[in-house]
């Protein structure tokens, strides 16, 4: 996937990520499969790696990328928290993950 890293999504949106993690790009410290820390609670459709990074797609549209010492979404975007941005999948718009539209 990546110069010395995999990725893999699983079927619940979460990417799990494992290898050299020398610009982040793993987000933790396991050389095992572990889930990306900084995209806890987005639901993911896609995943990409390339270098020193990994990056992930949200249900809703927002790209992230982890790695190079830092996580970023996509110029130009919000964060979601003001759109109404429903990364987490549920479909109420919230981000949440519960599904409540709170």
């Amino acid at each position: 996937c990546g110069a010395a890293h995999s990725a893999a999504l699983t079927s619940d949106g979460v990417i799990l990520a494992w290898g050299d993690n020398a610009s982040g790009q793993c987000g933790g410290v396991s050389p095992l499969p572990s889930p990306v820390p900084q995209l806890r609670g987005m639901r993911v459709s896609h995943v990409a790696c390339f270098g020193g990074a990994t990056v992930g797609v949200t249900v809703g549209g927002r790209a992230y990328s982890v790695g190079g010492g830092r996580t970023r979404r996509r110029e130009g975007e919000s964060d979601g928290s003001e759109s109404g941005e429903d990364d987490d999948g549920d479909g109420d718009g919230d981000g949440d993950g519960d599904g409540d539209g709170d």
